[in-house]
C-alpha cells in the first residue's frame, strides 16, 4: 500500500474513544477478495476488490454509538478532469441509521435519521467534502477542505477512514492525515452501511465509477452479526468485559383500584401498593425501548423512593401496547405471576433497583408492572419528575463469534475500582497493583470539545499524569485579561444557566460528556477526582432538593467508572463558597448521600492551610486531601505535616501545593499575585515538591497553570513528572513508605528526607553542595543506587557493607538514595551479584563497587558528572517511564488496545 501522507497539510490528531471498559470490537471486517459477504445490490468482484458501478451495502445488526470505518480504495481519481465524474457529485462511503437513510427531502420520509456520508466530484471544485447529521437534512453538518497539495494518483492504494465518539466528534483521514474534523456535540446510532453511493430511493448521488473498494472494517461498541462479514482473525470479538447501557423509559404511569377509571400518565410520581389490603394494590407500569444491545451479562430497573414504605416486586408484562395517556386500573394489560425481584420497606430518597436479567435478550420494547400487597405503600419518581427518573440499566457485551455465541463461555470479572491499597491503606492501588499518582489541577477540562479533551488527556499521559482533577460546576470568566480563570465556555450541571439557573432539571448533556472524559482517560490509565461544587452559586439554601438530585445523579454517572473518586468540596472553608466557606455539616450531609448511592468509591474533601482536615477521622472521608501553606518554601510543607498524619491509616495528597508558570507569563502577571507565590517559574521547586511528597509517605498534584484551564503544551516543573514516577515506580517498594528523620545525619541546611520502605531505606537530599551526608542504610549487605531526580534513572549503582554510609552530595544537585538488601530481586525480577555489575540502563560502575574520596566518602560528582538527556515531553531518552502492563511488561505509548493500560508498578 503507498502511503501519500506527504502530500497533505498538517495534522490534528483526534482518536476514537472505546466505550467504557471494552476495547473496540469488530463489528464487520470483509477484505472482499472476491467473497459475496453482506448484503449486495450490484457490483463485480474486479482485482481483488469490488468495483463500483453502484453500491455494497451492510445492515451492522445493531446501533454504532462511536467507533470507526475505513476502507481502501484504489483506481480512484477525484479530480474535475477524470473520467469517473458521471455526476457532479460521487459518494465514496456513508453510514446511515436507517437503511433508506437519505437526508435530501425528496429521497426519504420523514422523520429524518441520523448519518455521514464522505464525498468528492467536480460540483465541489475538487475539494473533498464532509457531510453528516444526528437528525436530518436541516442539521447537517459539514466542512470542505483544501484538495491534496499534489494529485491522487490513481493506481495507488488509499486508505480512507471515518471515526467518531459518542460525543458527535468525526474525523475523516485519508491514509494518516485528517481531512475534515468537526463536532456536532450530539450522538449518532448508526447501522447501515454503503460502499460506492447511498441507499436513496432517488438515486440522487452517483458512485465512483471504477473505483475499487476492499477491506471494509468497521469497530465499535457491538458484536459481529452472521451476515456482516468474517470477524477478524476469526476469533470473534472481546467479549470479556461488560459495556455499560441505560435507557430511561419512554412509558410509566401507576393505576389505582380505588379510582379505576383515573389515568396517571402525567404524574410526577409512581405509586405501588398502599391499598390492597391483602390484595394487589397500586400497581406501577414501565415500558423500555432496548436498543444496541446483544449479549446481556445482567439488567436491573432502577428507580429513587419519593417516600417509605413496601418496595414491590417486578412482572414482565407482554403486552407493549399500552399507552401511558390512557392506561388505568380497568384496562391493564395483564402481567405475568412470575416475580422476577422484590423490595422490602424501602427508604425515602435512596436509590433501589429491581433485577430483571432474565426478561431482557436483546433490542425491543419490554414493559413490566411492579406490585405491592402491603398496605404500607411506596411513592417513586417518574420520567415527569424532576428528580432522578427510572432507567433501566443493561450490562452487555460486544457479542461473541459468527453464531452468536459467546466467546469465553461466561460473563467477565466486574470491573476493578480505584481503591485503598490492600496491603496498606495509606497507599492506593488500581486494578488491585500499588498505584502512585502525580496528579494535574485539569479543573476546567469540561469546557472544552471532546477532541480538545483527547488532546489534553493524551499531552497529559505522554508526561507521565496519571490523575487529574475535573470540576463539574465551573463559571467563565468575563475579564479577558483574567488568564488563571480562562475558560471557553460555562460548566453547569442544572437546567438553564448560572445566570438564569433551572434547579428543576439536570444537564444531562454535560453528565454525558463527563463519562466520555473518565473513559478517555480510563483508556490512558489517568485516575480522575471529580468535584462537584465552586462558587457559581448560592449555598445558604443548604443541601436542598436540587443538589441532592445533582449529587445522585453524578453518583449513578460515577460508579461504574473504575477510575474515579469524589471530592465533596475543594478548599471548602475558603470564602468564595459563602461567608466562612461551606458549613461542616453541609459537608457531612453531601458525603453521605454520594457514599449511600456509591458505596464502593473513595470520597475526600479538602480544606485550606497545614491543619489537618476536620473530617479526617470520619469514616467517609477516604482520602486526606491538603492544601498546604504556599508560603516561601511551599515545597517543604508535606514534610512538617504528613509525617504526624500517619495515624489516620489513610492516604495523604499533597493537593496544589502552588501552581507554575513560564517566566514570561510570571513578569507579566503573576509575580504579583500573592506575592509571587501563587505561580512559580522555578522547575526545580516542583521537582522537589514530588520527591518531598512522595518520601512523606503522600502523593502530589501538580497545579499545573496551563491545566487549570485545562490547555495543551507545557509549564516549568511538567518535565519532571514522568521521571518522578519512574524514580519510584522502578526502584522504590512505594506503598511500604514510612517517613524516618533519624536515619540521616549531618544534613546541610537541614533539606535532607529520609525513609524507611519494608527492608529498603530512602535518602532526598536538596541541593547537596557538595555536602557529605551521613545516612543509615539498614543492616546487613547493601546495594545503594544514586537515581538522578531529574531523569528518574540510576547513575550509579555499587555494593557496600551496611550502616552508616557517607555520601558526598554533588554540588548545586539534589539526589535520591535507595538502599536495598543485597538479596533482595530488583525490580526487573533479576538479582545484583555485586556491586561493579553494570545496570540496565547503563549506569557506571567503579572496579570495587566504590569510588572513594578523600574524606571517604563517595563521590557522585565524579562518577557522573552530566545529567542524563531528557526526550520533548520529560521522557528519559534512556529508559522507559511508561505503565506497565498486568504481566510487569513495559506497554506501549497507548494501551488502549490490550492490557492493563493503567500505571503501576510491581509488588516484589
Amino acid at each position: 500500500m503507498h502511503s501519500r501522507t506527504s502530500l497533505f497539510f498538517g495534522v490534528l490528531v483526534v482518536l476514537a474513544v472505546c466505550p467504557p471498559g471494552v476495547h473496540a470490537a469488530d463489528l464487520l471486517h470483509d477484505p472482499l477478495n472476491g467473497s459475496t459477504t453482506g448484503n449486495q445490490n450490484g457490483g463485480s468482484f474486479e482485482g481483488g476488490g469490488w468495483k463500483a458501478p453502484t453500491q455494497v451495502w451492510w445492515d451492522l445488526g445493531t446501533y454504532v454509538t462511536e467507533g470507526g470505518f475505513s476502507v481502501e480504495v484504489t483506481d480512484w481519481d477525484p479530480s474535475a478532469g477524470s473520467a469517473q465524474h458521471h455526476f457532479d457529485k460521487q459518494h465514496i462511503i456513508n453510514m446511515y441509521e436507517a437503511q433508506n437513510g437519505s437526508p435530501h427531502a425528496s429521497d426519504a420520509t420523514t422523520p429524518k435519521t441520523g448519518f455521514w456520508n464522505v464525498r468528492t466530484g467536480a460540483g465541489y471544485n475538487d475539494l473533498f467534502k464532509f457531510l453528516s447529521s444526528t437528525a436530518g437534512f436541516d442539521e447537517r453538518h459539514e466542512t470542505r477542505n483544501s484538495p491534496p497539495a499534489g494529485p491522487i494518483n490513481p493506481a495507488s492504494t488509499y486508505t480512507i477512514k471515518v471515526e467518531w465518539t459518542a460525543g458527535g466528534d468525526i474525523t475523516v483521514w485519508l491514509d494518516s492525515t485528517p481531512l475534515v474534523t468537526h463536532s456536532h456535540g450530539k450522538q449518532f446510532r448508526l447501522r447501515y452501511v454503503f460502499i460506492g453511493t447511498d441507499n436513496a430511493p432517488g438515486g440522487t448521488y452517483g458512485p465512483q465509477h471504477d473505483v475499487v473498494y476492499k477491506n471494509v472494517r468497521v469497530w465499535g461498541s457491538g458484536g459481529p452479526q452472521p451476515d456482516a462479514g468474517t470477524p477478524d482473525s476469526g476469533g470473534g470479538t472481546d467479549a470479556g468485559t461488560p459495556v455499560e447501557l441505560s435507557f430511561e423509559p419512554v412509558a410509566d404511569t401507576w393505576t389505582d383500584p380505588e379510582n379505576p377509571s383515573t389515568t396517571h400518565g402525567s404524574d410526577v410520581d409512581l405509586r405501588v401498593g398502599g391499598n390492597g389490603a391483602g390484595g394487589e394494590g397500586r400497581t406501577i407500569y414501565l415500558r423500555f425501548d432496548v436498543k444496541g444491545v446483544l449479549n446481556v451479562h445482567s439488567a436491573k430497573v432502577f428507580m429513587r423512593a419519593v417516600n417509605a414504605g413496601g418496595g414491590g416486586g417486578i412482572h414482565v408484562v407482554e403486552d407493549n401496547a399500552w399507552s401511558e395517556a390512557a392506561l388505568n386500573w380497568n384496562n391493564r394489560p395483564p402481567r405475568d405471576d412470575t416475580v422476577l425481584s422484590s423490595l422490602g420497606m424501602v427508604d425515602i430518597d435512596d436509590m433501589y433497583s429491581w433485577d430483571v436479567t432474565p426478561a431482557i435478550g436483546g433490542d425491543g420494547l419490554y414493559s413490566f408492572a411492579i406490585t405491592s400487597t402491603i398496605d404500607d405503600g411506596s411513592w417513586w419518581h417518574s420520567r415527569e419528575s424532576s428528580g432522578m427518573h427510572p432507567y433501566l440499566e443493561i450490562k452487555t457485551s460486544g457479542g461473541g463469534g459468527p453464531d452468536g455465541g459467546t466467546t469465553d463461555g461466561g460473563v467477565a470479572d466486574p470491573p476493578s475500582i480505584f481503591s485503598v491499597h490492600p496491603e496498606d491503606p495509606r497507599h492506593f492501588a488500581y486494578d488491585k497493583k500499588p498505584f502512585l499518582f502525580a496528579g494535574k489541577s485539569a479543573f476546567t477540562i469540561l469546557a472544552r470539545s471532546d477532541s480538545e479533551m483527547r488532546v489534553f488527556v493524551d499531552e497529559s499521559a505522554a508526561a507521565g499524569f496519571s490523575q487529574f482533577r475535573v470540576w463539574t460546576m465551573w463559571q467563565k470568566a468575563t475579564d479577558p485579561a483574567d488568564r488563571f480563570y480562562a475558560v471557553p465556555q460555562d460548566i453547569w450541571p442544572f437546567g438553564g444557566t448560572i445566570a438564569v439557573p433551572d434547579f428543576g432539571t439536570l444537564n444531562t448533556a454535560l453528565l454525558d460528556k463527563l463519562e466520555r472524559l473518565l473513559r478517555m482517560m480510563a483508556d490512558k490509565g489517568i485516575v480522575a477526582e471529580v468535584s462537584p461544587f465552586l462558587c457559581a452559586m448560592d449555598y445558604s439554601v443548604g443541601f436542598n432538593d436540587a443538589l441532592k438530585s445533582y449529587i445522585d445523579a453524578v453518583a449513578q454517572r460515577l460508579k461504574n467508572h473504575a477510575n474515579a473518586y469524589f471530592e465533596v468540596a475543594n478548599e471548602y472553608n475558603h470564602g468564595c463558597y459563602m461567608s466562612g466557606g461551606l458549613p461542616e455539616q453541609f459537608i457531612r450531609d453531601a458525603a453521605a448521600r454520594f457514599s449511600a448511592a456509591a458505596p464502593d468509591m473513595l470520597v475526600t474533601v479538602s480544606g485550606g492551610g497545614s491543619l489537618s482536615p476536620s473530617f479526617a477521622g470520619e469514616g467517609w472521608m477516604g482520602i486526606i486531601n491538603f492544601h498546604l501553606e504556599r508560603n516561601a518554601t511551599w515545597w517543604l510543607n508535606a514534610w512538617n505535616v504528613f509525617p504526624q498524619n500517619n495515624s489516620w491509616g489513610k492516604p495523604q495528597v499533597n493537593d496544589e501545593p502552588t501552581g507554575s508558570a513560564t517566566q514570561a507569563e510570571y513578569d507579566t502577571w503573576y509575580k504579583d499575585y500573592m506575592g509571587g507565590l501563587g505561580r512559580d517559574p522555578n522547575a526545580d521547586h516542583f521537582r522537589w515538591a514530588m520527591y518531598i511528597a512522595a518520601v512523606s509517605g503522600g502523593h502530589f498534584t501538580f497545579h499545573y497553570h496551563k491545566g487549570v484551564t485545562a490547555e495543551p503544551g507545557t509549564s516549568p516543573g511538567m518535565e519532571f513528572v514522568g521521571s518522578f514516577r519512574k524514580a519510584f515506580e522502578d526502584n522504590v517498594d512505594y506503598w511500604l513508605i514510612e517517613p524516618d528523620r533519624v536515619l540521616v545525619q549531618n544534613c546541610p541546611g537541614g533539606q535532607c528526607f529520609s525513609a524507611a520502605a519494608g527492608g529498603q531505606r530512602l535518602l532526598y537530599v536538596l541541593d547537596g553542595g557538595g555536602s557529605t551526608v551521613s545516612f543509615d542504610t539498614g543492616g546487613g549487605d547493601r546495594i545503594l543506587k544514586w537515581i538522578d531526580p531529574s531523569t528518574g534513572q540510576v547513575a550509579q549503582e555499587w555494593a557496600a557493607a551496611g550502616g552508616v554510609q557517607d555520601l558526598t552530595v554533588p554540588a548545586g544537585q539534589d539526589a535520591f538514595f535507595v538502599s536495598v538488601p543485597k538479596a533482595a530481586p530488583q525490580p526487573d525480577g533479576g538479582t545484583t551479584e555485586d556491586g561493579g555489575q553494570p545496570t540496565e540502563d547503563g549506569g557506571q560502575t567503579t572496579e570495587d563497587g566504590s569510588e572513594l574520596t578523600e574524606d571517604g566518602g563517595t563521590d557522585f560528582a565524579d562518577a557522573s558528572p552530566d545529567r542524563p538527556a531528557t526526550g520533548d515531553a520529560g521522557e528519559p531518552t534512556g529508559g522507559d517511564w511508561r505503565p506497565k502492563n498486568g504481566d510487569g511488561a513495559t506497554g506501549s505509548a497507548d494501551e488502549s488496545a490490550g492490557g492493563c493500560g493503567c500505571a503501576t508498578f510491581r509488588i516484589q
